[in-house]
């Protein structure tokens, strides 16, 4: 049975916040659901631990499967200044549009981001009416 992990994603000035582990790993926010815990419940607890951050609101986007954990994905509001913590060696910002942090990204972290992203461009082009 794999690991059921809260994952996070929270923008902080149009970029996207990610951790950088002790070992330089990069991944989104998030950690372990505990027995008895519920998933948002988890992700706000992972969220603050990690990045001081206080999440205002949880809104589920959707789950991913990596090949040691069950991802239950997460998109918050946060308010706080954001600061490393817990497990979490250093932050970094992820820009879309300034890939260079990729090649250090786990790969669930690249994928869930991925998804996460084509489906924010899905979304535009049916609020606009554009086609994608």
């Amino acid at each position: 049975m794999k690991r059921q992990r809260a994952t996070v994603i929270v923008e902080v000035d149009g970029k996207i916040l990610l951790v950088e582990n002790r070992g330089g790993l990069i991944l989104l926010p998030g950690g372990g659901i505990n027995p008895q815990e519920s998933g948002r419940h988890a992700a706000a607890r992972e969220l603050s631990e990690e990045t001081s951050l206080i999440a205002d609101s949880l809104q589920f986007l959707f789950s991913h499967e990596s090949q040691t954990n069950w991802h239950h994905v997460f998109h918050a509001s946060a308010s706080g200044t954001p600061l490393a913590g817990d497990d979490a060696a250093a932050l970094q910002y992820f820009d879309q549009d300034d890939p260079t942090l990729s090649g250090r990204m786990s790969a669930a972290t690249r994928e869930i981001l991925e998804r996460f992203l084509g489906n924010r461009r899905e979304s535009d082009c049916l609020c606009y009416g554009s086609r994608c």
